[in-house]
């Protein structure tokens, strides 16, 4: 799993979160649709500035994740980073099992990773619905971005 999951990582050109210190906080959501592009959205808040970095290769996340396509980064406001965090903290994300028992075929992975000078953490879950509030907490990141997605692809 890790190799698969870095493999995609490493055509976004996604930094390593777990053991660096990159002098911010930053949250990151790899989602590896079965069929469908892999998308790594990064959140960053550094020196009290707040960045979001989005990238897609065109593969497919539960295969080769392909070539890079889609390198996007903007400046945000801070109170989308307050929100987020208001997510994750009511989430519980910091306790949160790494691993959830729910998998299965034809599916999505969706991986929250979190990175502050002291902790690193990481949640993965498969195909959460809409009401779970993992998935809504990665769904916010991906509503932040100009990716346009449709619901019916978002599993």
């Amino acid at each position: 799993t890790n190799k698969w999951y870095s493999e995609h990582l490493f055509a976004m050109r996604e930094p390593i979160l777990h053991n660096n210190d990159f002098g911010a906080k930053i949250y990151r959501f790899t989602w590896l649709r079965t069929f469908n592009y892999p998308i790594a959205i990064r959140l960053e808040l550094r020196h009290d500035e707040c960045y979001l970095h989005w990238k897609v290769c065109n593969g497919a996340g539960g295969y080769e994740p392909g070539k890079l396509i889609r390198n996007k980064r903007k400046k945000i406001d801070s109170k989308f980073w307050e929100l987020f965090e208001q997510r994750i903290n009511k989430l519980g994300f910091w306790n949160l099992a790494t691993n959830h028992k729910t998998i299965g075929n034809d599916g999505a992975e969706w991986i929250l990773e979190a990175k502050t000078k002291d902790q690193y953490h990481v949640v993965h879950r498969w195909s959460p619905n809409e009401e779970d509030q993992f998935y809504q907490v990665c769904n916010y990141l991906i509503e932040l971005t100009s990716l346009n997605i449709k619901d019916r692809n978002k599993y």
